[in-house]
């Protein structure tokens, strides 16, 4: 969490207000081409050429877990085509401020980003501009005495913002979104005052990642753990 996926766009080498412009392109970009490993790059893709990674599936800065990045442009084009196909399973776990009842089901929306491109709207009809957002989720365990939900969410689509303004806009807003959880964004307005439950960043991990692999046709399953930072405010919702 923190980390950018890629560059600032039209800023590869500078910094954001705030935020690094490291990225984990650049972080893996660096690795593989570092000039000690020539002999691996040589070894792995016969050459001992740069590599150069490119994006399919990434992050917002403050979510933690998994991301796609291929390593050349044919594998990224496989794999963006098994992205429009709904057919690259994309999970997360988050921490949402509610409860929700069914249990299970889908938030189907359109959203349309601000002349910023950083906040998105929410629309329950297409408007110009609009892009469907569909987003399937079921309940995993109920904190009862915070009102407190953990969900595992599957993105069918993957706009901006997506999980964060569409949970919030089901009264489920994500503990610690600074955008889209009314009492974070009341609280960081005023100096000194709590942020809920000490959580300072959105309460989202990409937990799984499923895909084709691009060159050998094999099923692929990638899992990751929650991070200690959410492991600690479950500890304490419980």
């Amino acid at each position: 969490a923190g980390l950018l996926s890629v560059p600032i766009e039209g800023q590869p080498g500078r910094q954001a207000a705030g935020r690094s412009a490291k990225s984990a392109l650049s972080v893996l970009g660096d690795y593989l081409n570092d000039p000690k490993g020539e002999g691996t790059r040589r070894r792995i893709w016969g050459s001992p050429e740069k590599v150069h990674p490119v994006p399919v599936h990434r992050l917002d800065q403050y979510t933690s877990g998994l991301l796609c990045i291929a390593l050349n442009p044919e594998a990224r084009r496989h794999l963006i085509d098994q992205l429009r196909r709904h057919e690259l399973l994309r999970e997360y776990i988050t921490f949402c401020d509610g409860e929700i009842d069914p249990p299970t089901g889908t938030w189907k929306h359109y959203l349309k980003l601000d002349k910023s491109g950083y906040r998105q709207s929410i629309n329950h009809r297409p408007v110009e501009g609009s892009v469907c957002a569909v987003t399937h989720y079921s309940v995993e365990q109920v904190f009862k005495r915070h009102h407190v939900t953990r969900l595992r969410i599957r993105l069918e689509t993957g706009l901006k913002h997506q999980i964060r303004i569409q949970a919030a806009e089901a009264g489920m807003p994500l503990i610690g979104d600074r955008q889209y959880h009314p009492a974070t964004v009341r609280a960081l307005k005023r100096k000194g005052a709590p942020i809920p439950y000490g959580f300072r960043r959105q309460a989202l991990h990409a937990v799984t990642i499923g895909l084709i692999h691009p060159s050998n046709g094999q099923s692929l399953r990638f899992d990751s753990p929650i991070p200690t930072d959410l492991q600690r405010l479950q500890e304490r919702l419980t």
